[in-house]
C-alpha cells in the first residue's frame, strides 16, 4: 500500500512531522491509493495528538464515510480523548444534526 508521508506521520503518532509537513504544503485530505486520509490513520491507531494537529490544519470531517470511519474507529479502540475530540469537531462544523451523548 502506497502512503503519501503525511498518511505514514499519522498512522505513527508524529505529530510533530505532521506538524512540519503541513506547514511545508503537504495536502491534509490527501488519500492513500485505497482512500484513507491522515486523520482515518491517526484515529484508527488512537493519536489524538496528530488527529488535533491535522484538524487544527482543516482536516475534513464532512464526508459521511470519513467521519463514520473516523469516529467508528476511535470509540472501536476505546480512545475517549480522540472519540471527543472527532465528534466535538464534527458538531462544531455543523455537520452533524443528531444529539451526541457524551
Amino acid at each position: 500500500m502506497r502512503q503519501t508521508p503525511l498518511v505514514w506521520a499519522a498512522k505513527e503518532g508524529h505529530a510533530a512531522v505532521a506538524e512540519t509537513l503541513l506547514n511545508h504544503g503537504a495536502a491534509v485530505d490527501l488519500a492513500d491509493n485505497v482512500g484513507s486520509t491522515a486523520l482515518i490513520f491517526a484515529a484508527q491507531h488512537g493519536h489524538a495528538t496528530t488527529a488535533q494537529v491535522l484538524l487544527d490544519n482543516g482536516a475534513s470531517v464532512d464526508h459521511a464515510d470519513e467521519v463514520r470511519e473516523v469516529i467508528i474507529s476511535a470509540d472501536d479502540f476505546l480512545q475517549w480523548r480522540l472519540f471527543k475530540l472527532l465528534t466535538s469537531n464534527v458538531r462544531q462544523r455543523g455537520l452533524c444534526s443528531c444529539q451526541l451523548r457524551i
